[in-house]
């Protein structure tokens, strides 16, 4: 996909996430599904290819099999509110543990270790806690801000490494503008989701 394309709609997705995600539970819960099933469709067909070399020469399979995971992840997410709990809280803990393993330098092996570890502890706080509705709006605002920085990134040609000490150094005031956009954007979908009318669980809104 070219990057100024993936870029639109990475800040579509993550406005949905970062403004509405909680009230609109069901349709978020679904889009992440769809995220999670074609990154690993990509992933497989990648060690596939790896094992296959002559699958790398049929263009159109990536299409298929990335298209085709996600609409599985996406319905199945609809489908099942367990498991598209599951899939959302398991991908942030992951993505939270890859970020913590990034920043401290982790060697791959331990860098896994630690992202399974998060992961795991994630599922289990919102188990625990019963996804109680402000756990949820932090989240899908997080989440939301993330994407929409990215995509802009990627639309202005201007992505930045946000742990890359000499990057930070060479050009301290832009990191500070995208890690103020950042905040500024997690805050207002946090502010403006709250003072929307919501159930006060996660079960409860994706049932409505």
């Amino acid at each position: 996909m070219d990057p100024v394309a993936q870029g639109w709609l990475e800040i579509v997705v993550g406005m949905v996430f970062c403004y509405v995600g909680y009230s609109a539970a069901r349709v978020v819960i679904a889009m992440w599904g769809a995220g999670i099933g074609g990154v690993t469709g990509a992933v497989a067909l990648a060690a596939v290819t790896e094992r296959i070399p002559s699958l790398g020469a049929l263009d159109w399979l990536p299409y298929v099999v990335v298209i085709g995971m996600a609409l599985v992840g996406a319905g199945l997410s609809f489908a099942f509110y367990g498991a598209g709990v599951l899939i959302a809280l398991g991908s942030l803990g992951w993505w939270l543990g890859t970020v913590l393993s990034t920043a401290m330098g982790l060697a791959s092996t331990t860098a896994m270790g630690v992202s399974v570890l998060v992961a795991g502890l994630v599922i289990m706080a919102g188990w625990v806690l019963e996804l109680p509705r402000l756990l949820l709006i932090v989240i899908t605002a997080l989440v939301g801000a993330t994407a929409i920085i990215s995509g802009l990134g990627r639309v202005i040609s201007a992505q930045v490494d946000w742990f890359d000490v000499q990057e930070w150094t060479a050009q301290p005031w832009l990191h500070v503008a995208w890690l103020s956009g950042f905040l500024l954007l997690t805050v207002s979908g946090v502010l403006v989701q709250r003072k929307a009318k919501s159930e006060r669980t996660l079960r409860a809104a994706y049932q409505r």
